[in-house]
């Protein structure tokens, strides 16, 4: 796995081979190159779920979100540190859906 100073250095790497500069402030979704208007969560919504129509997939950008929490715990990573990237309530929500 690429940590986020790796990732920065090659996003950093890449803009400059096309000659743009990026913001360390940028956002990373976003409708523009240079990243400096969000993206509408509607809009990755809709476009998630007509990427998933289009591939024959029933699912939604939620049911993104558990699985990505239970493949984490099943792979060993703390509920807490589970909890804490997706940014819930408390870690005790993530381990009482993570073991129902």
């Amino acid at each position: 796995m690429t940590s986020g100073r790796g990732r920065a250095l090659s996003r950093s790497l890449r803009a400059r081979a096309i000659k743009i500069s990026l913001p360390s402030d940028g956002y990373v979704f976003s409708p523009d190159p240079e990243g400096g208007t969000p993206l509408v969560p509607d809009t990755a919504t809709q476009r998630f779920s007509r990427m998933a129509a289009r591939l024959g997939v029933t699912t939604n950008l939620h049911a993104l979100r558990h699985y990505s929490a239970t493949e984490l715990i099943a792979a060993g990573v703390d509920v807490r540190t589970v909890a804490g990237r997706l940014r819930t309530w408390s870690w005790q929500t993530t381990h009482e859906r993570a073991f129902r």
